[in-house]
């Protein structure tokens, strides 16, 4: 199990319970979200201080080496939030960009020369002017969680979206 508090810490359950936490990286000093996919790849967001703003990162763990390695632009910009969900299989991302003061979420695929394609928003069935955040697929990818808050509360939201993954992957990605 991972958990968070500034740091990341992993505890393993054995047959007697679980083990005492264990700070899971040294460097850097915040890591939020850590996501771990079917392939074992460790992926997470670094800032240097809680903040609205991070870089969506891989570890590279050779032996004793470990690499921290941002994800290229286009899915990490001066626009990105800190929370961020990567499918198990690594063919999509999503994450908050910040809009107007308010975390709008986006979608971003991954090419067949592991680059990604250039984010999309999810439309008026899941962003509004509030702040939406939070973000989680089932695992068969057709529900999204996510939460929103406003000025007044915080909900957390259940949507059915297997289609609209499927049908953004087949929208061009060109900028005008």
């Amino acid at each position: 199990m991972f958990m968070e508090n500034g740091s990341s810490f992993i505890s393993v359950r054995n047959d007697t319970g679980w083990e005492n936490p264990k700070k899971f990286l040294v460097k850097p000093n915040f890591v939020h979200y850590l996501e771990v996919t079917n392939s074992g790849t460790f992926y997470f967001t670094t800032a240097p201080k809680i903040s609205s703003r991070g870089d969506i990162s891989r570890i590279f763990m050779n032996d004793s080496n470990i690499t921290l390695q941002s994800l290229p632009s286009p899915v990490n910009s001066s626009l990105n939030g800190i929370d961020f969900y990567i499918a198990k299989d690594e063919s999509c991302i999503i994450f908050p960009e910040i809009i107007a003061g308010a975390g709008d979420l986006f979608i971003s695929y991954k090419t067949m020369d592991s680059t990604w394609t250039i984010p999309k928003d999810l439309g008026a069935l899941i962003n509004t002017s509030d702040w939406e955040y939070g973000i989680y697929l089932s695992p068969d990818n057709k529900y999204l969680f996510f939460s929103r808050s406003s000025h007044t509360a915080t909900n957390t939201y259940w949507v059915k979206i297997g289609n609209l993954i499927d049908s953004l992957k087949q929208v061009s990605f060109k900028e005008n």
